[in-house]
């Protein structure tokens, strides 16, 4: 895992697959979580976030 800090405030944290892919970032203040999945050439080819209060 790795973070983005601002004046020591952590902003958001990245999580990588075994490929070092970035598959998962969280922004702190909001709580949201982000996926991002890529094709077999390793490119990102899409984001997605989901709220399990809204179901969206």
């Amino acid at each position: 895992m790795d973070t983005f800090s601002i004046n020591g405030t952590v902003q958001s944290e990245y999580l990588y697959n075994a490929l070092g892919q970035q598959v998962v970032r969280t922004l702190t203040q909001t709580g949201e979580v982000i996926h991002s999945i890529h094709d077999l050439d390793g490119n990102r080819i899409a984001e997605y976030s989901y709220d399990a209060g809204t179901g969206t």
